[in-house]
């Protein structure tokens, strides 16, 4: 009787093991992958999240007139590592001093000195400086040397 005691329990803790083994590898891939919806101030047309990208690269979309200032704001394109590659400015194609969505166009070069995968960041101008009006939407991308 111990020893089925003893099995079951054996049994028990391998596959409980086994259950948290892959539960967190999902959590660990969602985060890599996962990005923050906030279609409610910027939407991107082009590229779309996941994409293979390459130099020149056009950036196209709609964001809140709150998200510029000076009708422009910063996409920063960097590798999984964190470190930039590239900055460009993206220009409101319209009238910017509005609280509706406004068109913005940019075009960003870079040398593809780390391809693979990547980050493209597009921030909200803040020129106050202060974190309570950081925000960005960052999204996974794949850089392609050709």
């Amino acid at each position: 009787m111990k020893g089925i005691v003893f099995w079951i329990f054996i049994i028990f803790v391998f596959f409980s093991a086994v259950y948290f083994y892959f539960i967190q590898s999902k959590v660990s891939r969602n985060q890599e992958t996962a990005y923050q919806d906030k279609s409610d101030f910027i939407k991107v047309y082009q590229p779309q999240p996941r994409s293979v990208i390459k130099s020149p690269l056009l950036l196209e979309g709609e964001a809140r007139g709150l998200w510029f200032f000076e009708a422009s704001f910063p996409i920063r394109l960097i590798d999984e590592n964190g470190k930039e590659i590239a900055v460009a400015i993206a220009q409101s194609q319209g009238d910017w001093m509005t609280k509706d969505f406004v068109s913005f166009k940019a075009v960003m070069e870079f040398e593809p000195i780390a391809v693979g995968k990547g980050f493209l960041v597009f921030q909200k101008d803040n020129p106050s400086g202060l974190p309570e009006n950081d925000d960005e939407l960052r999204f996974p991308v794949f850089i392609s040397s050709e």
